[in-house]
């Protein structure tokens, strides 16, 4: 029989076998991770090292701190007017956010048809709940275009102040926006572009109620104020600025078709729109926004290896594989290969590969490669994604369509000013010219060209004797003019008369 104080003091084992044999694995592959994890470390911080200057000597700049735009004087500063500051101090419960262009109690909504001719009946497309067929009062009773428009001044006509103030306001030297960069990220709300886009969105409705009423100094101004915001809004050149300054470009640009179709406006007023005109460059501010966007993303990619602050935190997946990062001490690898991998995507397909960061042509040779070669970076590893690629695969791409969509505008705008050239010669000439060359110099400086191929704008008149111009569009297809409702098929247009199953709205988008 045992002695049970006897087996109490027999010695025990501090571990089972099977934990130090697990105990033993990990340091193990510690000592192989270590080493691999250093020499990656060191061997990503070189590589990106030697790209970030071969650029750096071609005037390339990466540093978020030389992108910031210069603070300017509150006399000369659109931002610092009382009507934008309210944008900034209550983005939720300002004089812009009261705005109300959906909403007009005395129109019954009803959907406008493919067919409707109409100049009035198209004022209010952008906005879809404004799209109508006919104008009735509250009684039932059709309205007449010129009563409709009245209408519409009268519903504005409370927000007459805001609308002065901004005018104002967007004939200021520049914006200096009150931003602290060090802070932006991917998630900064820039709540001020709702407001800009919701004045300019009413502003483009009143000047086409002005336009139906004949009331062209009041449409000029508009027009002049939408404008002035477009160019105000991309000051902080990111691609949201970008964005939503292409789309209030696009809002002026359709008044300025209606004035034109009209045959409205004086001389004078056209003269100074098309000044306007002449000084926006939305290729270069495309650019100047991916430069941007690109130093914000290098200055926030440190912080977003927190799994609380991934750039993808609503993907579980991809937290777990930070994480995973974290633990094998690779994450200056991690970090230095996802900012090598984006930035060389970005030089290659947007910023045109080019030595010349001036450069201020887009290649659309280069915009066709990017779906294909977005796919092939994932090829090579069997997770569901690259750990070196996976923020240049899931942000570049959208800037393809943004790349495009300043492409069709910026034509449009060239093709604005040659309308606008075009009209000036017929009211001396009293018809269309049978050519482009009559107009330079005498109606525009200098004919701008197709800026897809670099060759001369298309240009011929309509058997109703009405102008075509035309650039060949996206897809870099001479279709003798052909509009397509897909904006990457046909010609983009500038003309009067449009197909039978095509409205403004086709034409616009």
């Amino acid at each position: 029989m045992l002695d049970p104080i006897k087996t109490q003091d027999q010695p025990k084992r501090f571990l089972p076998l099977s934990l130090k044999i697990i105990a033993a694995h990990i340091v193990l592959i510690l000592a192989i991770l270590i080493p691999v994890g250093i020499h990656e470390n060191r061997q990503a911080e070189r590589d990106w090292a030697q790209f970030k200057t071969h650029w750096e000597t071609k005037g390339e700049i990466f540093e978020l701190k030389t992108l910031i735009p210069p603070t300017l004087p509150n006399d000369e500063n659109f931002a610092a007017s009382p009507i934008i500051t309210e944008l900034f101090d209550d983005p939720n419960n300002n004089r812009i956010s009261q705005l109300k262009f959906y909403n007009f109690s005395a129109f019954k909504k009803i959907p406008i048809s493919s067919d409707t001719k109409s100049r009035h009946k198209k004022m209010a497309l952008a906005a879809p709940e404004l799209q109508l067929k006919d104008y009735f009062d509250s009684n039932g009773k059709k309205l007449s275009e010129q009563e409709a428009a009245e209408r519409m001044l009268q519903a504005y006509a409370p927000y007459s102040k805001i609308f002065s103030e901004v005018a104002l306001a967007s004939h200021k030297t520049g914006a200096s926006y009150p931003f602290n960069y060090d802070e932006i990220s991917f998630a900064t709300p820039f709540t001020h572009l709702t407001g800009i886009h919701t004045i300019s969105k009413a502003l483009w409705l009143r000047s086409r109620a002005y336009l139906d009423l004949e009331r062209n100094k009041a449409a000029s101004g508009d027009i002049i104020t939408i404008l002035q915001l477009a160019n105000m809004s991309g000051e902080e050149a990111v691609v949201i600025s970008h964005l939503v300054e292409i789309t209030v470009y696009q809002l002026a640009l359709s008044s300025i078709w209606q004035a034109l179709e009209s045959q409205q406006l004086s001389n004078t007023q056209l003269v100074r729109i098309g000044n306007i005109l002449k000084r926006t460059h939305l290729e270069q501010q495309f650019f100047k926004a991916i430069r941007n966007e690109r130093a914000f993303f290098l200055s926030s990619l440190d912080s977003m290896i927190t799994p609380s602050e991934s750039y993808m935190n609503s993907e579980p997946s991809l937290d777990r594989m930070i994480l995973l990062i974290r633990l094998t001490g690779m994450e200056k690898a991690f970090i230095y290969r996802n900012k090598l991998n984006y930035c060389q995507f970005i030089q290659d397909h947007y910023l045109n590969n080019t030595s010349d960061p001036n450069s201020n042509q887009i290649n659309i040779d280069a915009l066709a490669r990017v779906e294909s070669d977005l796919l092939t970076l994932n090829e090579s590893t069997i997770l569901p994604f690259n750990p070196n690629t996976v923020f240049t695969e899931r942000s570049v791409g959208a800037f393809k369509g943004i790349a495009e969509r300043t492409l069709q505008i910026s034509a449009r705008i060239d093709l604005t000013r040659v309308a606008i050239a075009l009209e000036l010669y017929r009211r001396e000439h009293g018809n269309y010219p049978d050519s482009l060359s009559p107009l330079a110099p005498s109606y525009i400086d200098t004919l701008p060209p197709d800026l897809i191929t670099g060759d001369p704008l298309h240009y011929r008149l309509k058997t109703d004797g009405t102008p075509l111009i035309y650039s060949v569009g996206i897809n870099q297809i001479d279709e003798n003019g052909l509009l397509k409702k897909d904006r990457a098929l046909g010609d983009w247009t500038w003309q009067y008369t449009l197909p039978p199953d095509f409205n403004e709205s086709d034409w616009r988008n």
